[in-house]
């Protein structure tokens, strides 16, 4: 989604009365989005899906990523299981929740 495109959207948005906002997409698309929501002013409450955790979507949202609700199955990761030690040795990098889960 284009900033053009994000900001018409919330042009839009500006326009309608609404109590939380439910954001799904892909990593890069919620970080820009988000950010210009609060940029905008909205100060309505944000539930997002598992993909906002994740590094892209967080980097791009900088500090407009707080208070952002995302539910989430608690995460515990275990350095033993064969899964963290297969993943290591593969990408040289700890799992983060979404790829546990997505195992």
């Amino acid at each position: 989604m284009s900033w053009l495109r994000i900001i018409e959207l919330l042009l839009k948005m500006k326009k309608c009365t609404f109590d939380c906002l439910y954001l799904s997409g892909n990593q890069r698309e919620m970080g820009a989005f988000i950010k210009q929501y609060k940029e905008y002013g909205f100060t309505q409450p944000v539930v997002a899906n598992m993909a906002f955790l994740e590094n892209d979507c967080l980097e791009i949202a900088g500090e407009y990523a707080d208070n952002v609700i995302v539910p989430v199955v608690k995460y515990d990761i275990d350095e033993e299981s064969l899964f963290v030690q297969k993943y290591k040795e593969r990408y040289n990098q700890t799992p983060t929740m979404v790829n546990a889960l997505g195992y």
